[in-house]
């Protein structure tokens, strides 16, 4: 047996996410049709649906995860050079693959 995951949201909050999707393609076809009437109609089927979410809560239906640490490796970056994983910000330019900055002299201005 499947197991349910507690993250995919609760009956109340498909139905009115259903009712709010259903008044938007309403009011999407009305609106190609010309159809200012239908197109009023699914604008009101969408607040209905709005309301409905509001009232059940569907906020609450939201699963945080755990915040994720990501381990980067030392990785040769074709600007900065070689980062390291420990200080990413700290560049060594002695290191090979340090793109050098670029010096202008006085004669190629000219």
């Amino acid at each position: 047996m499947v197991t349910r995951s507690p993250s995919r949201g609760r009956p109340v909050s498909w139905i009115s996410v259903t009712i709010m999707l259903g008044g938007f393609l309403l009011g999407g076809v009305a609106l190609t049709l010309g159809q200012w009437w239908l197109f009023l109609t699914g604008g009101g089927i969408v607040v209905v649906g709005g309301l409905l979410a509001v009232a059940t809560d569907i906020f609450s239906d939201v699963m945080l995860d755990p915040i994720h640490q990501s381990h980067a490796d030392s990785h040769l970056s074709p600007i900065k050079g070689v980062v390291s994983a420990e200080a990413p910000d700290e560049v060594d330019p002695s290191l090979p693959g340090h793109a050098p900055d670029i010096v202008y002299s006085e004669e190629t201005d000219r």
